[in-house]
């Protein structure tokens, strides 16, 4: 089996900007299949949104990035996951044995996209 590159796309590793190489833009993701997003946490606590409509020519959108320490300060982003509508971000602690937080935001739509929303907080043991 061979790929070929179909494209490429330079996610910010802050709130929609700032680009750099090794500064953890893109440490998790997750591609909603079904809307065409892909959703980028960074090591800075960005939460960055992709707009895969066109693959050959992917773009992310800076009005729809989120700043994750707003929700959870001095947490570190460790994983987010989409399905079926919602947006699923773990934040662990400052502290490693304190406990972590996941975040629960609306998934972007394609026939109306915006910003997503916090729908819930839920508080979860140490990681």
């Amino acid at each position: 089996v061979a790929f070929d590159l179909r494209s490429r796309v330079y996610v910010p590793f802050g709130v929609g900007e700032g680009f750099g190489f090794g500064m953890g833009a893109a440490e998790q993701v997750s591609y909603d299949a079904e809307e065409r997003f892909l959703y980028a946490v960074s090591e800075r606590g960005a939460l960055n949104v992709v707009d895969y409509s066109n693959a050959s020519a992917p773009s992310v959108v800076p009005g729809l990035a989120i700043d994750l320490p707003a929700f959870v300060p001095g947490g570190t982003p460790a994983d987010v996951e989409v399905c079926r509508g919602l947006l699923f971000v773990s934040v662990v602690a400052a502290d490693k044995v304190e406990d972590g937080t996941v975040l629960i935001f609306s998934a972007v739509e394609r026939a109306n996209p915006t910003r997503p929303e916090s729908r819930a907080n839920v508080t979860v043991g140490p990681s």
